[in-house]
């Protein structure tokens, strides 16, 4: 997560995932609140394009790392 200052709302937090293999963008979400559940938009992306759709055991085997 980054963050950036906007003219009318303040700062804007905005969140992005990166496949560190293929250094391909997998999802970017930008929120006025930079909280948890705002986070799980972009992998919610990420899965729904990789894998068709984000239901039950739709991503089955998929591994998650937060590196800061």
């Amino acid at each position: 997560m980054t963050t950036t200052p906007t003219v009318r709302e303040g700062t804007a937090g905005i969140f992005f995932a990166v496949d560190r293999c293929s250094l391909e963008l997998m999802g970017i979400h930008a929120a006025a609140r930079g909280t948890r559940f705002e986070a799980l938009e972009l992998i919610l992306q990420g899965v729904t394009r990789n894998f068709g759709s984000c239901d039950f055991a739709g991503a089955r085997g998929l591994a998650l790392r937060h590196v800061r």
